[in-house]
């Protein structure tokens, strides 16, 4: 099933105006206005320590993004436990 998508943009800010995107039957069509808009920077901010990724600071602050060893093992536990598949 093939997807296609198509861009309109205006020839004077060359801002995206409209969007028609496909998927075999299926399709949907957005357009876009930028009236009005006023944009300001969020505040109170954190900065993004080195070595760190900004999806870091959006999971739960409790779960790690990378299982540690206590992780891994609970749920080699939970996997190891046979199933009752109803063949003795």
């Amino acid at each position: 099933m093939a997807f296609k998508r198509i861009f309109w943009f205006d020839d004077k800010k060359y801002l995206l105006r409209k969007e028609e995107s496909t998927v075999g039957e299926f399709g949907a069509k957005i357009e876009y206005s930028y009236d009005g808009i006023n944009i300001t920077a969020p505040s109170p901010t954190k900065e993004v320590r080195e070595g760190k990724s900004v999806y870091d600071y959006t999971l739960n602050s409790n779960t790690p993004s990378v299982p540690n060893q206590e992780m891994m093992e609970k749920l080699q536990q939970q996997f190891d436990t046979p199933l009752d598949d109803g063949q003795e």
